[in-house]
């Protein structure tokens, strides 16, 4: 239980750091086109908006569909917003997936901690709970070495690093 947990929180920092590798590929002109100042800031922005309308959302989903359910929802979130980011040919496509993959995130976050301080016998929750936070991170080093190895593979904008 903890540790499909942990691959919630793992996506949490997968999908809030990996912006940063792809505007420097997005935004200097590909079959998206060249992004203005404010397309690139609607991109980033969806994400954080989509994230706080998930942790609304919360306690309701919790409550109609129990925390297993809702924690599938959250998960299928993650993997529908990277399927419509990884398929887009508009700029539009890439905003809905990282708004998708904020409701994923705002979802995770609220709901994950939560989740393993219910479950987990009192003797051991406090070093359960500890691992979701520390899954965020990891997500977002992995997120970001990963865009430093794809830009230094494909040689386009290594130099940006």
């Amino acid at each position: 239980m903890t540790f499909s947990i942990c691959l919630a929180m793992l996506s949490v920092g997968i999908a809030c750091g990996a912006i940063a590798g792809a505007l420097v590929y997005i935004e200097s002109g590909t079959v998206l086109g060249t992004l203005t100042t404010s397309a690139k800031g609607a991109v980033v922005a969806a994400l954080p908006l989509g994230a706080m309308f998930g942790c609304v959302a919360t306690p309701g989903l919790n409550e109609s569909f129990g925390r297993r359910l809702a924690l599938t929802i959250v998960d299928a979130g993650f993997v529908v917003s990277a399927l419509l980011m990884a398929t887009a040919s508009t700029i539009g496509q890439v905003t809905i997936g990282r708004f998708i993959a904020g409701l994923a995130v705002g979802l995770a976050t609220s709901m994950c901690t939560m989740y393993i301080s219910e479950c987990a016998p009192a003797k051991t929750r406090g070093k359960y709970t500890g691992l979701a936070p520390l899954s965020v991170t990891v997500g977002l080093l992995v997120s970001f070495v990963a865009s430093l190895a794809l830009s230094t593979f494909t040689g386009g904008g290594g130099d940006k690093f």
